[in-house]
């Protein structure tokens, strides 16, 4: 009879043998990489430009990280925020200064037809029937069309960047500026471009110039548009 030191090393042995014929029979798992996707930056502002071409409204917002924009003697522009309902209603509000003081004021331009709040009483008033020629922005005209004029586009990795969306570098000259600014142009300068699209409706979210559009710009200056509520309700009524 095999003693109890024996049926204990035979069984050890043959847990051994079953251990190592199913480690051994498994093949190893491997993880295959997955590619990433390639982006065709031109076709992509493309797609944006036509997208935003489209769009019937949008709220923006105008933003200096550095500087601000003179659009007349002494009147400093700092921030600008409003919404645009196409065909021809615009509805903003600008913070700046004039002469030192700080201002704050609001335009509503309806056809041809328009209104402007008192910077000294904040009270709404009819204004001339030209007023939305007044022309620092114009995003309508001017953002869908500035994404067919940035040269050597190439896409950018890192930054805070939204989940879902593309950033893109490259360089704008001033004049594309014009529609969004309007005011005198350095006809020569090129700016640093920073644009934020997103990768499902083509929607472009940010544009960030870097440089001097202006004679009265700071040579850092950095002036930020944002988008949002594309195609959304929104509503521009007369204020009188």
């Amino acid at each position: 009879m095999p003693s109890l030191r024996n049926l204990l090393a035979a069984a050890i042995a043959t847990l051994s043998l079953i251990t190592i014929g199913c480690g051994g029979s498994e093949p190893k798992a491997t993880s295959t990489p997955v590619p990433t996707p390639v982006v065709d930056v031109a076709a992509l502002l493309s797609q944006s430009g036509a997208v935003m071409e489209r769009l019937q409204s949008f709220h923006f917002r105008l933003y200096h990280d550095a500087g601000s924009l003179e659009i007349t003697q002494g009147l400093f522009i700092d921030d600008v925020e409003g919404d645009i309902v196409k065909p021809d209603r615009i509805s903003v509000t600008f913070r700046g200064n004039l002469g030192g003081f700080a201002i704050e004021s609001s335009i509503i331009s309806i056809g041809d037809t328009g209104y402007l709040t008192n910077p000294l009483t904040g009270r709404w008033e009819t204004g001339p029937a030209d007023l939305n020629s007044l022309g620092f922005f114009s995003p309508s005209e001017g953002i869908a069309a500035m994404t067919s004029q940035v040269r050597d586009a190439i896409l950018l990795s890192g930054g805070e960047v939204p989940a879902g969306s593309y950033r893109i570098g490259g360089k704008l000259q001033a004049t594309a500026l014009s529609p969004l600014i309007g005011t005198a142009i350095l006809e020569d300068a090129v700016l640093d471009l920073e644009l934020v699209i997103d990768s499902e409706q083509h929607y472009l979210v940010e544009a960030r110039f870097t440089g001097r559009a202006v004679a009265s710009d700071l040579e850092d200056a950095t002036r930020v548009i944002e988008i949002s509520a594309f195609d959304e309700p929104i509503s521009i009524d007369p204020p009188l």
